[in-house]
This record gives C-alpha cells, sequence and structure tokens, in this order.
C-alpha cells in the first residue's frame, strides 16, 4: 500500500463525538395529515486548549429541534438532540482556522445529527425521518438570521 502523502492531510482533525442531550416527545393527539418539516439548528464553537504539539482544540456543538411544540402545531412529535464535537486544528492561518472551525467541522458533525434523527425516530415506532443532506452551513446562516 502507497504512503499518503503529507500534502492531502487536513489541518483540522475530527478527533471524537458526544451525544449531550436527546429529547422525543410523541404527540399522541396528532391528526394524520401531512406535515410541512420543521427544523431549526444551532451551532456552537469553543476554544478548548493549545496542544503540546501547537495545534488547538475545539468543540463544536450542533442542536437540531424538529417539530417544535407539537401538540399546539399538531405535528407528530418533537425531538431535540445536541451533540458536542472535537476537533484539532494545525495551521498558522488565521483565516483558514476560521473556515477550518467554522464550516468544515459543521459539516464533518451533521452526518453523524442527521443519523441520529432516522435512528431515534425508526426505533420509536413512528415513520422513520430522514433528513435529506443539506448545505448546513448556509441553514445555520438563515436560521441565525431569523
Amino acid at each position: 500500500m502507497e504512503k499518503i502523502d503529507n500534502k492531502v492531510h487536513s489541518s483540522l482533525k475530527f478527533l471524537n463525538y458526544d451525544v449531550d442531550n436527546i429529547i422525543f416527545e410523541k404527540n399522541k393527539e396528532f391528526n394524520q395529515e401531512k406535515v410541512k418539516m420543521d427544523i431549526s439548528l444551532k451551532k456552537d464553537i469553543n476554544f478548548v486548549e493549545k496542544e503540546s504539539d501547537g495545534s488547538e482544540r475545539y468543540s463544536v456543538s450542533l442542536e437540531i429541534n424538529i417539530f417544535e411544540d407539537p401538540i399546539e402545531n399538531n405535528f407528530p412529535f418533537s425531538l431535540f438532540i445536541k451533540i458536542t464535537g472535537y476537533f484539532n486544528v494545525i495551521t498558522k492561518d488565521e483565516n483558514m482556522k476560521e473556515e477550518l472551525i467554522n464550516l468544515n467541522s459543521v459539516s464533518i458533525l451533521f452526518p453523524y445529527l442527521r443519523s441520529l434523527v432516522s435512528t431515534i425516530t425508526a426505533n420509536s415506532n413512528i415513520s422513520s425521518l430522514i433528513i435529506p443532506p443539506l448545505n448546513i452551513n448556509k441553514l445555520l446562516d438563515e436560521n441565525k438570521n431569523e
């Protein structure tokens, strides 16, 4: 097997993630009708520490809230999930660091959130909710501007 050239390694390293919180509530009064997807997303980025190798560790949290206030809005359920990913960044270029943390880390973490949504809804004996691939950073910007 050929060794990977260092030129293709990313300055961003995904270390791990935690599931911080899951809240699922089924609406037993739900009137069976088609429902428009109602999702809100938030992100929170925090510097954790400087590592001995010169890299910097960051935590990136994503929160998703699906079908908020299900009884009032006749949604089938409500689901809140918060996950936190841990990343190392090694670059002296501040613009690149900003992009890696604010955009790339979120893009790396989002599929884990999507998977949790599908698994939780499927295992809750309701129709599985599969969030399609999204431009997560654009959606976060839209939610921030609302």
